[in-house]
């Protein structure tokens, strides 16, 4: 008898338990955002990437044989791959085969870009956007141009089904702008086509763009505390600052619906980190002044890249220190409900993660830069 009430005493906490985990593990509901608390190191630890290096397209390939710096690339639902040089765009299809080019000439008109083309996005339905910095140019999967969408001088910008645009902006506190202070922050925002803001989700101060006697200078290297984000397999985005290890996720209308938070502690930049920091490649100045004021922060920044692939799973490229001998990039691997998978190893700086596969540009001939792809022979065992 007392074994028997034993036995479903054991039954009924075993179910209490299932019960509390589905849902800890379901989306947030009525509104309230559900919190994921990681512990410093990955549930499954000794997982390793099994790759198969091909080269994917090289300079030969564009009509003109030289594709020059890549800027940005996207890629659509038929693995057709898109990538952002001065003042191009070009196609190619899934075996690297050259296809057509967009926004090559400089110009005014329809399906035209003003400042050369500064970033593109493919969305759900594969559309074809680039920004000019001035407006989105739209085209439909044939490659047809449809539309301008306003813009409002931004970087990395994310389609929404929604109609909504996500992308980070510089504002000033109280709409002024002030020569006595850096009144300057950073802000991810969701806005509508007409470049109207809905919502502002996570801002930083400004630690970029300091005065230098009459003028704003910019300064971008290696420890740049800033604003990442992602787009999500559903059309939602994934977001951090990266002075923080945390994450958000919004869906397609913007709504925050989880926050993930990871213990790992703050690094104090060492001073002896500072000069090969500012040496680092997009911060070179020539003038001792200017990298005499180039800011450092005072903790050294996480991450400087969010991926997702079509699992919804989140890569998050993470910042190792300056002065490590850096022989691969650490990589690590979140699901789309925010549990930390895995950290993983990569040779390269990944720029897409899409259906088993991992594409990078290898600037390592500047004469003939390549886009390479890895294979990954063991994506399917990979938990999502």
């Amino acid at each position: 008898m007392k074994k028997g009430k034993r036995m479903i005493k054991r039954i009924i906490s075993y179910l209490v338990f299932f019960v509390v985990l589905s849902l800890f593990l379901l989306p947030a509901k009525n509104g309230k955002i559900q919190h994921i608390k990681n512990r410093k190191y990955p549930v499954y630890k000794d997982f390793k990437l099994q790759l198969k290096e091909e080269i994917l397209i090289e300079g030969s390939a564009s009509p003109d044989g030289y594709i020059g710096k890549i800027y940005d690339m996207a890629i659509d639902s038929e693995e057709n791959l898109y990538t952002l040089g001065w003042e191009k765009v070009l196609k190619f299809d899934k075996h690297g085969k050259f296809q057509k080019i967009f926004g090559n000439i400089r110009g005014e008109g329809p399906g035209e870009v003003q400042n050369g083309p500064f970033r593109l996005a493919v969305d759900l339905q594969d559309n074809l956007y680039i920004s000019d910095n001035i407006k989105i140019l739209h085209f439909n999967s044939a490659g047809l141009f449809k539309k301008n969408i306003k813009l409002f001088r931004a970087g990395n910008f994310i389609l929404s089904p929604k109609n909504y645009i996500f992308c980070v902006k510089m504002f000033y506190r109280d709409n002024l702008y002030s020569n006595k202070k850096n009144n300057r922050y950073f802000a991810l925002g969701q806005f509508n086509f007409e470049g109207e803001k809905v919502k502002e989700f996570l801002s930083c101060t400004d630690q970029v763009t300091k005065r230098r006697a009459n003028c704003l200078t910019a300064y971008w290297h290696y420890y740049t505390p800033y604003i990442y984000f992602c787009s999500t397999e559903k059309g939602g985005v994934c977001f951090g600052y990266n002075g923080e290890y945390s994450l958000y996720f919004a869906n397609s209308d913007g709504k925050i619906q989880i926050k993930v938070d990871i213990d790992i502690m703050k690094e104090k930049v060492r001073s002896n980190e500072d000069k090969a920091v500012k040496e680092t490649n997009f911060a070179r100045y020539s003038w001792k002044d200017a990298f005499k004021l180039m800011p450092i922060p005072k903790y050294r920044p996480f991450f400087n890249r969010l991926l997702c692939d079509e699992k919804g799973r989140i890569y998050v490229v993470r910042i190792q220190p300056i002065l490590y001998k850096k022989d691969y990039e650490i990589v690590d691997v979140f699901s789309k409900r925010g549990r930390f998978l895995y950290r993983l190893n990569m040779p390269y700086v990944p720029r897409i993660i899409r259906n088993g596969a991992i594409y990078i540009v290898d600037k390592s001939d500047e004469d003939n830069i390549k886009v390479k792809k890895f294979t990954v022979k063991n994506y399917k065992s990979m938990k999502y």
